[in-house]
């Protein structure tokens, strides 16, 4: 006896009713199609699957508010190609707050910014403006994302992701993950203050 497919209207209606076998349904039905268009679309592949997450938490999130389930995978499609650009934004972002970081810990504020600044008292002032927003706003950090950054981007005892997890008893997959979220997090606390 043959097994009938549920269209996308039936899956939707069912995780709107709380039925979690039609929400696995409905992702196993289109991960391929998300994963096609995010590597379509340039994105390297270990940023694949935090795209491909954000993408299934859009939807879930919009489940009840679809105008027309029929067309899910054009919804689909426009939602993966927003996050991408969205992740790609935020990746070129957080390189950016890094940066900052690693400047702003360089030796306690002595270092300034890289560039010849000794010349021009406007960029001395600029250089260490900047350090001391990206400290005020570090110490508005959690302990845990501070000692982390503190320990990467220290640049007289930045440590490798290894020897970080050591130094934090924390496994050193969660090391890169955690990064972000703390660089992200730094982000938010630079824009409030102007940056």
């Amino acid at each position: 006896m043959s097994r009938s497919i549920s269209s996308d209207a039936e899956l939707i209606a069912g995780c709107i009713a709380g039925d979690k076998a039609n929400w696995n349904s409905l992702i196993e039905r289109y991960s391929r199609f998300i994963y096609a268009i995010v590597l379509q679309m340039g994105l390297p592949s270990a940023d694949a699957d935090d795209v491909f997450q954000n993408v299934c938490v859009r939807l879930y999130q919009n489940l009840s508010g679809l105008r027309n389930s029929d067309r899910l995978s054009t919804w689909l499609a426009v939602t993966t190609r927003h996050e991408v650009s969205a992740w790609s934004r935020m990746r070129r972002n957080t390189a950016f707050v890094s940066e900052m970081t690693e400047q702003a810990l360089q030796t306690d504020g002595v270092q300034l910014m890289s560039g010849d600044t000794e010349s021009d008292p406007e960029a001395i002032v600029l250089a260490l403006e900047t350090q001391h927003i990206v400290r005020l706003c570090m110490d508005h950090l959690p302990a845990e994302c501070r000692d982390l950054l503190t320990l990467l981007y220290n640049s007289d005892a930045a440590c490798s992701y290894s020897d970080a997890a050591r130094s934090l008893n924390m496994p050193i997959g969660s090391i890169g993950p955690k990064r972000a979220r703390c660089l992200k997090r730094l982000e938010k606390l630079l824009r409030d203050f102007g940056y």
